[in-house]
């Protein structure tokens, strides 16, 4: 924490040519509404999750009800065409059926083990890298009074203020890929659900 703050008066001194054609109440002003771009960000990324957690969940469910209703339908389908007279019993079509049942184990398998995870993971990572955003905007908060009694100039912290907001936002923006590509699982799943027993040609 020391260091954190020592580094960032350092800053500021560095800056003070940069910022010499502004008075100080121009730069205070400034900071200020870098300050609140911040917070908007951050409190934007957290609504982010909260707003789409149950939408999270709902994708993942629909996910495992679509690989439910596959293998249901491809058993069922296979069930159908054996209690056939076996003159009348299509074989190719059993064992086209038992091939996709098969193929759709293994797809899943790989789903489930890989590809799942993998975007799952990477958004709740997102969701914790948020808390940690706020993190560094509270330390900058607990700055700001004493690098304003010390007549630093401004623009480091402000410029400081602008990363933490980029940052949230873009945690935000990662955060949307991972939800879009979790639903274009659940779309992906549920159309082979309702083609899981339509004929291949």
């Amino acid at each position: 924490m020391q260091r954190s703050l020592l580094a960032l008066l350092v800053l500021g001194l560095i800056s003070t040519a940069v910022a010499a054609d502004k008075t100080l109440e121009d730069q205070y002003l400034e900071a200020s509404a870098a300050r609140t771009r911040a917070e908007l960000a951050i409190r934007k990324a957290r609504s982010f999750f909260e707003e789409n957690e149950n939408r999270w969940r709902s994708a993942s469910f629909a996910q495992d009800s679509s690989r439910t209703q596959i293998s249901q339908a491809i058993q069922l389908a296979i069930q159908e065409e054996q209690r056939r007279p076996e003159d009348m019993r299509n074989l190719a079509l059993i064992e086209d059926l038992q091939q996709r049942n098969v193929q759709v184990d293994r797809d899943w398998q790989r789903f489930a083990s890989v590809e799942r995870p993998n975007v799952d993971q990477f958004y709740r990572l997102s969701s914790q890298l948020v808390n940690t955003v706020a993190q560094s905007y509270q330390i900058l908060t607990q700055v700001e009074p004493t690098w304003k009694d010390a007549k630093v100039e401004m623009p480091a912290l402000q410029a400081a203020y602008d990363a933490i907001a980029n940052r949230a936002d873009g945690v935000r923006t990662q955060a949307k890929g991972a939800l879009n590509q979790h639903i274009e699982y659940q779309k992906s799943w549920e159309t082979r659900a309702a083609a899981a027993t339509q004929p291949t040609r």
